[in-house]
């Protein structure tokens, strides 16, 4: 009756699995006694031939079926005689214990939505026998907290080329479809996770066995090996809003840095203390590579402190930016203990993997000078000169650390 409550409310969990077979001749007595119905004043030999006909259709249906349609579905994959990557497969070269090598991989499409999935190819090359049947895990990471956001646990070929079947020599490719189910709140980047692990009924989950792997480096891993990007983008796409004025600068023909704010209620920033700048970027088109932000803290002489790298810490590169999206990235700097005390100025910008600055141009479509945007200034002191510094609210303290 499960199975009959599950089909009435829509249900996509079908308990009772064991009517299944049975349902092929529950269909047919009905479509028999729909037929009566439908051709109840229609002559005999048409009520005759009526069920014949269907029941020629439905024979034939059935016998190309497991042929035509799930043979191929569950087929095993085919055996490789070269490792030749395919267009856009990438190499990787890590190994899974003693038995397998994980030579290249490749992703489709570059980006995803909730409820879209992502094709992840995997060639394998089988380096040893297993004595056990490992599953093969392929799951969808989001480059900001590293969650889950997509999961397919399954064997190989379906479980119709089981760990078990493989050959030293074996060299075959597979396509695992992973449907990304979390929602997206932001554009962000999504990486892949794989691992092989064995999880024998009746056995705790705490005591899966995961193969170890080693990168192409020797370098240990883990349980599991992540690699590749792509994107994982809202269910909306973002609004293209029109411009809201120039911002403050545009960098090539692809971005324009809309904003940027620091803490101003305090009126100094300590030598050896940090501080964050939040930078708005709005994509004018899509960028041709992944840049790196600079963000410096400069004198007279040059930058004394840094706060360098890509967007979102890396979560979100701007070689996945697309037109009308606003990017919001915070940027801690850490000031120098050894810092002089003084004014600064505080300047930003784009570089390339060669570290060539992108053009910045300002609001009057003026080249900047070195290619950098002033953001302004901020006030640097120190604790060991004698100057008043605000400590906390109506508290100050001066360089010998006393209340004056």
């Amino acid at each position: 009756m499960a199975a009959y409550r599950d089909f009435d409310y829509g249900g996509t969990l079908i308990r009772g699995r064991y009517l299944l077979p049975a349902l092929g001749a529950v269909a047919t007595l009905l479509a028999l006694g729909l037929d009566d119905l439908i051709l109840a004043n229609e002559p005999e030999h048409i009520k005759r031939a009526v069920p014949l006909v269907l029941a020629g259709v439905l024979t034939i249906v059935n016998l190309l079926l497991p042929l035509g349609v799930i043979r191929s579905v569950y087929a095993p994959p085919a055996m490789l005689s070269t490792a030749d990557l395919l267009p856009r497969e990438q190499p990787l070269d890590a190994r899974f214990g003693d038995a397998a090598e994980l030579v290249a991989y490749g992703l489709w499409p570059e980006r995803v939505r909730t409820g879209d999935a992502l094709g992840v190819t995997l060639l394998w090359r089988v380096l040893a026998p297993l004595d056990r049947n490992y599953t093969v895990g392929v799951h969808l990471l989001n480059a900001t907290d590293q969650g889950k956001v997509g999961e397919l646990n399954i064997y190989p070929g379906r479980g119709n080329y089981a760990t078990t079947l493989w050959q030293p020599g074996d060299l075959f490719r597979e396509t695992y479809w992973v449907t990304v189910g979390q929602a997206i709140a932001q554009p962000v980047m999504g990486r892949v996770k794989v691992a092989l692990f064995a999880d024998d009924a009746g056995q705790a989950a705490s005591e899966e066995t995961y193969l170890p792997v080693i990168d192409a480096a020797g370098q240990p891993l883990g349980d599991a090996l992540m690699f590749g990007r792509f994107k994982l983008a809202p269910m909306e796409p973002a609004a293209v809003a029109a411009a809201q004025g120039p911002g403050l600068a545009t960098l090539g023909e692809f971005a324009r840095l809309e904003s940027a704010t620091w803490p101003t209620d305090i009126p100094h920033l300590l030598a050896g203390s940090t501080f964050t700048v939040t930078l708005t970027w709005g994509a004018l088109a899509r960028p041709p590579a992944d840049y790196q932000v600079f963000l410096h803290v400069e004198g007279p002489d040059g930058p004394l402190a840094f706060g360098d790298g890509p967007p979102q810490a890396g979560a979100y590169p701007t070689g996945l930016w697309e037109l009308g999206e606003q990017i919001v990235d915070p940027r801690v700097v850490r000031l120098p203990t050894e810092m002089p005390a003084g004014d600064y100025r505080l300047v930003t910008g784009l570089y390339d993997a060669a570290g060539q600055r992108v053009i910045a141009t300002g609001p009057d479509g003026q080249r900047l000078a070195d290619d950098q945007i002033e953001l302004g200034r901020v006030t640097v002191a120190r604790l060991d000169q004698h100057n008043y510094i605000p400590w906390a609210p109506g508290h100050a303290v001066d360089g010998n650390n006393k209340e004056p």
